[in-house]
């Protein structure tokens, strides 16, 4: 008998080491935060809280993240470093924000490089690996990416040229943006996404470009009155978590996250060009729309955007201009196919 009760402990035993085993934070339930600076009715955010649900889902509620948007748990600045240090477990920005950690962040934010959906789409596929390299460097596992739609100026009075935004005080958000002011003559003046409209209204900005989704977002029509769609450049937001969280994580757990992520950036494209047509249409039933924008205005921004793809390559060298080059070569052969 004593023989029997062993052999069924030993079997128990086995059957329990058996079972893959699951940590004891996942057993609990994760309880997540992230944090976006944009609007709560956003595109992005509508697709993050439906990567949010996906990921509940599959892992039965294993992992539970409360979305922070319009900038209300962090500041744009500041979501970096929550991450980073795991005050919070994921975080999203706009990639320019981070060229001053690396060159290659800013690539997506040089106007006129790539201005329109499928020159953006394929500039991103072209970066990413050197993206995700960075963001390894600081910590940081990439989740997603997500354009926004091209850039176009908002202002309060009429532009027929780039000689009429001299000394105009310009809304920059990185560097690139900060050189474009300065190559126009611009005063640069930098203004979080959430304070843009204060900004506007008080004087301290008097023309930004954005998406005519940010647009539509900070109902630009209270205070400017001239939408020109220039489509300068199609800036990428990321989203990423802090990589020590996810190294924690069990192999299923980890499967779960990239494949909801994955699903993520194909959906957020897609809602991203049904977002251009709602809003642009929005917009220009209370902005005076110029669209496309004058040959002369654009003229002067192809101009300015060519000087400063040429600079940021000579500068940053490495994989930043690798992309630039492999980008460059692919649109010469599209172009004499």
């Amino acid at each position: 008998m004593g023989h029997l009760r062993r052999s069924a402990t030993a079997l128990a035993t086995a059957a329990l080491i058996a079972v893959p085993a699951i940590s004891s934070a996942e057993a609990a339930a994760l309880k997540w935060d992230m944090a976006s600076p944009y609007p709560a009715s956003n595109y992005h955010n509508q697709n993050h809280r439906m990567f949010i649900e996906e990921v509940k889902t599959a892992t039965k509620g294993g992992i539970d993240i409360t979305l922070h948007s319009g900038s209300s748990l962090y500041k744009l600045p500041q979501i970096r470093k929550a991450v980073q240090t795991g005050q919070i477990a994921i975080g999203e920005q706009l990639a320019a924000t981070l060229e001053n950690q690396a060159p290659i962040f800013g690539i997506d934010s040089l106007p006129f490089l790539a201005n329109d959906v499928d020159k953006a789409r394929l500039l991103t596929g072209l970066a990413a690996g050197a993206i995700k390299k960075e963001l390894d460097k600081s910590d940081l596992v990439l989740l997603y990416a997500v354009a926004w739609p091209g850039q176009s100026l908002f202002t309060r009075k009429p532009i027929a040229s780039v000689d009429d935004l001299k000394g105009l005080k310009l809304r920059v958000q990185a560097p690139a943006s900060a050189r474009l002011a300065e190559l126009l003559g611009s005063v640069p003046v930098r203004v979080d996404p959430a304070d843009v409209p204060q900004a506007m209204t008080t004087g301290i900005v008097e023309a930004f470009m954005t998406s005519p989704s940010s647009g539509y977002d900070w109902k630009s029509w209270d205070y400017t009155t001239y939408y020109y769609e220039v489509s300068a450049w199609q800036p990428q937001n990321v989203v990423y978590m802090n990589k020590s969280v996810f190294k924690k994580l069990s192999p299923e757990y980890q499967a779960i996250l990239t494949d909801a992520a994955a699903k993520a950036q194909v959906r957020g494209w897609y809602l991203m060009d049904e977002e251009v047509k709602v809003k642009r249409a929005k917009l220009c039933e209370k902005l005076k729309c110029e669209i496309p924008a004058s040959g002369k205005l654009v003229e002067g921004f192809l101009k300015i955007g060519k000087q400063m793809t040429d600079e940021w390559v000579e500068k940053t060298g490495g994989d930043a201009k690798s992309v630039v080059d492999a980008f460059r070569a692919v649109q010469a052969a599209t172009k004499a196919y």
